[in-house]
């Protein structure tokens, strides 16, 4: 929505975006190495290949080249200034854009950090890791042996040992080694897990959830260590869920 009325507020609104556009608009420009005389949509395409926050929010950053081009632009200065009132909720979206691609988020920001998580070890007793589960809603908890991750015990892998072992039966005197076989990330049936460095960017974090769901794969969760690499001590966890807020969805 659009209004052409000329208040204080409504020029606020229109000075912000410019100054806002005028940002992006350097930062893409010197980010990417385009020529200066490049047309902002065309910039926008070219990026949208390499920059994720940039692909999935074309639409709208092409709708505000457009509303700047008419207030840059303006055939009535002297009867309307600014000729265009951008939206509040246009210029908060797009001020959200400027900061995901000026100060993006890292995925270490959002995710549980590895000293609030809920883990436990081969020697703990199954039923008792069960129990904390059902009680808090916990799908996957995370093995930690030395320092760290052997595995992940989850509701995936009861149901595989159950499956395979027929008749048998969970009794109060199991460990989680006793799922040995099942604990391993690759032993996952029907999900994957994914590693990233601590510097990975929540956008970056974002596309591996995305591109999974393209071809129907499910990811329990990622982990995130010093450089992504599975061997190394376990830094803190994203979900899908911890994705779910509005202010992570650039």
């Amino acid at each position: 929505m659009f209004l052409l009325y000329n208040t204080r507020m409504n020029q606020n609104a229109a000075e912000e975006l410019l100054s806002l556009y005028n940002e992006v608009d350097h930062f893409l420009r010197k980010e990417y190495k385009q020529d200066k005389f490049a047309d902002h949509s065309f910039l926008i395409q070219e990026v949208s290949a390499k920059n994720p926050v940039v692909a999935r929010n074309q639409q709208l950053m092409r709708a505000v080249a457009q509303i700047r081009n008419s207030l840059v632009h303006n055939p009535i200065p002297s009867v309307a200034q600014p000729i265009v009132e951008p939206h509040l909720g246009l210029v908060k979206a797009y001020r959200n854009i400027h900061n995901a691609l000026m100060k993006p988020l890292t995925a270490l920001s959002i995710a549980v950090p590895a000293g609030q998580l809920y883990t436990t070890t081969p020697d703990a007793n199954l039923a008792e890791v069960m129990k904390v589960m059902n009680d808090n809603i916990f799908t996957h908890v995370p093995v930690i042996e030395n320092d760290k991750m052997v595995g992940v015990f989850s509701e995936n892998a009861i149901l595989s040992y159950l499956a395979e072992n027929g008749e048998s039966i969970i009794t109060k005197d199991m460990k989680i080694r006793d799922m040995e076989k099942f604990l391993p990330l690759s032993a996952h049936n029907g999900e994957s897990f994914e590693f990233v460095a601590r510097g990975a960017t929540l956008s970056e974090v974002y596309e591996i959830f995305n591109d999974a769901i393209q071809v129907r794969r499910r990811i329990g969760m990622i982990f995130i260590t010093h450089n992504g690499k599975a061997d190394e001590k376990l830094l803190g966890i994203i979900t899908a869920w911890d994705l779910a807020s509005p202010d992570f969805r650039l």
